[in-house]
């Protein structure tokens, strides 16, 4: 047997090993029931060389985003102050806003804080709609995929 053909064995017999028999001394004669817990770490043990080529022996192939990913958001503290509040929007209204001059602020501030208001409640919106699109969708893969991947998808 050449070198060649002695390589191409080796690698046929670490491709065909199968990780999840058991070796002969890891035989246990008795019925006894194992923690699954147990069970699961040395699943984990004996393949974590092969995470990118096994499939996954789950009898379910998808879970939720909402169970395993939390998001936490924060707005600009201006979005929950008073002033964008309809209060505050109305107490700058002036209906006689043309008599002072283009600069002063007074003719403008009731319309620059409705739309500061506005700008808030969109990007309320836009938060509440994608939590409810994250949380509606399931990851499914039937791969065990390594955690990096997982976080990255």
């Amino acid at each position: 047997m050449n070198l060649k053909s002695l390589f191409h064995w080796l690698i046929r017999k670490v491709f065909d090993y199968n990780l999840f028999m058991l070796e002969e001394d890891e035989y246990h004669d008795d019925d006894e029931v194992q923690d699954p817990a147990i069970v699961l770490k040395h699943q984990k043990y004996k393949t974590w060389l092969h995470n990118k080529t096994l499939s996954c022996p789950c009898s379910s192939t998808s879970i939720s985003y909402k169970n395993f990913v939390s998001n936490t958001i924060k707005v600009h503290p201006v979005c929950s102050s008073r002033f964008v509040s309809q209060e505050w929007i109305h107490a700058l209204y002036l209906s006689n806003a043309s008599r002072y001059g283009v600069s002063d602020f007074r003719t403008t501030a009731s319309s620059q804080f409705e739309i500061l208001s506005s700008f808030c409640s969109l990007a309320q919106d836009i938060v509440n709609h994608t939590e409810n699109d994250v949380s509606s969708n399931e990851f499914v893969t039937i791969y065990l995929l390594p955690d990096t991947q997982v976080e990255h998808e």
